[in-house]
């Protein structure tokens, strides 16, 4: 990827549902070795956090695997 020559880059971000990567997700992070999200497995996460609820994937990238607990606050 290009993105070796931007050095500040945090992660990735997908916005919206028309442009949907999570069947890539995986693949960029691997690629970029940056966080790679979308919006709608970001939601899904989220949703289920809240009702404290876990369903770790693996393959659609780091969020979904590793299933990180909610920011307290």
């Amino acid at each position: 990827m290009s993105l070796r020559r931007h050095h500040d880059i945090d992660a990735i971000y997908f916005q919206g549902a028309v442009l949907d990567p999570v069947e890539i997700l995986q693949k960029l992070e691997d690629e970029s070795s940056l966080p790679v999200m979308a919006s709608n497995p970001a939601m899904f996460w989220f949703m289920l956090s809240k009702l404290g609820l876990k369903y770790p994937i693996s393959g659609y990238g780091k969020l979904l695997s590793s299933w990180p607990p909610l920011p307290s606050g």
